[in-house]
């Protein structure tokens, strides 16, 4: 599990406790005493934690309603139209990006 959160932070990805226990519960249904209702509790959350400092797991925060108005699919889709034409346009390096 560990190597799991440090390899999405490798990538930039941060893991929030939601779905660090969405993952707990996917590994755990296959095991023969799986956490009492399949989801760690508040205490497994805190231990884990504590054990691992260095991790880097947060509190999932909500989008407020105007970033949630800028995602619609036009938006995004106009986005990248706009970020592809510019690598056209500059030929630009993927390492440079």
């Amino acid at each position: 599990m560990v190597v799991w959160v440090f390899s999405m932070q490798e990538v930039g990805l941060s893991i929030s406790l939601q779905q660090l226990k969405m993952k707990v519960e996917k590994l755990t249904q296959t095991r023969l005493m799986p956490f009492q209702k399949g989801v760690p509790r508040s205490s497994w959350q805190y231990w884990f934690k504590r054990r691992n400092h260095e991790l880097n797991i947060h509190q999932a925060e909500g989008l407020d309603n105007n970033q949630a108005q800028g995602l619609i699919i036009q938006s995004c889709q106009s986005f990248y139209q706009n970020l592809q034409s510019l690598y056209n346009k500059h030929n630009y390096v993927t390492c440079h990006i």
